[in-house]
């Protein structure tokens, strides 16, 4: 049971689920335009999650060395050696196998495509640039953003104006959530010498992309309704959540403690998701 739960947490559950929510999301906004189709459901979740499990597993691998300089990841089952390259990578080709038939079989050729695009881009382009650019955030975000693209096209199977809408709203949420985390564990990252905005920029300049950000991101969520894709319930979830975290992002220029701030800043963006998301399905 030990060696099951080291593979477990290999392929980031975390991650895997937070993507359901957005997933989830599209489809049943795209559901009211296209009807819901249930096998398209459970073959959407079931692909993509495998699809982001196993680029999570070769995430870890490629990521080993910097895992081991940094306190919140240097007991990684890679790092410590309890799963071997060897097998980590045997493990992600089955998930991807997995993941990728599902998408074939159940879905469409849009959405195996964006599948595709985010398994290549989460695995190559985000891995070199998180080494070599302060814009890592910002090209990780692209990746980020294909599960609520997927679940969409799973029902849509083209790419349309609401599907940008969506795509882009993931992507603005992503870049101020990630900021965020950088600041509270700005000491691992610093230690592992990535080149990431915070570290680099400084936390002052970081505050204000964040703060920019939650704004682009508030505009990009009132779109949805703008175009007449949600109703009021998604308008009113969605600004009273975005109106909080723009405040509390605010509130940052004035706390001493940034790192306390940054953390709940966090917290915040994960409940700003989940109403945003909400309001979609409803």
């Amino acid at each position: 049971m030990k060696n099951i739960s080291h593979y477990y947490h290999l392929a980031k559950p975390g991650m895997v689920y937070g993507n359901l929510i957005s997933i989830l999301a599209s489809f049943f906004l795209a559901s009211k335009e296209y009807g819901f189709h249930i096998t398209s459901l459970i073959f959407v979740v079931l692909g993509m999650s495998f699809v982001i499990a196993s680029a999570c597993v070769i995430n870890n691998y490629i990521d080993r060395d910097i895992d081991a300089k940094m306190e919140r990841t240097k007991d990684r089952s890679l790092v410590s050696g309890t799963v071997t390259g060897k097998m980590a990578i045997r493990y992600a080709m089955l998930l991807g196998l997995i993941g990728f038939l599902s998408l074939a079989i159940g879905t469409n050729v849009v959405t195996f495509l964006v599948g595709f695009a985010g398994y290549f881009s989460y695995i190559v382009l985000y891995s070199v640039a998180k080494r070599t650019t302060i814009y890592s955030t910002i090209v990780g975000s692209f990746p980020g953003a294909m599960p609520i693209v997927a679940g969409y096209t799973a029902l849509a199977g083209k790419i349309d104006l609401e599907v940008l809408v969506l795509f882009f709203i993931l992507v603005l949420w992503q870049i101020p959530h990630f900021y965020s985390i950088a600041i509270y564990r700005l000491k691992d990252y610093k230690s592992s010498k990535l080149k990431i905005w915070p570290v680099k920029m400084g936390i002052l300049n970081t505050k204000w992309h964040i703060l920019s950000l939650v704004l682009a991101f508030s505009l990009s969520v009132v779109a949805l309704f703008i175009f007449k894709y949600t109703g009021y319930i998604y308008l009113v979830l969605a600004l009273l959540s975005c109106i909080v975290w723009f405040f509390f992002g605010v509130f940052g220029f004035f706390v001493k403690d940034s790192k306390w701030w940054a953390r709940r800043m966090f917290f915040i963006s994960l409940f700003v998701l989940l109403f945003v998301c909400v309001g979609m399905a409803i």
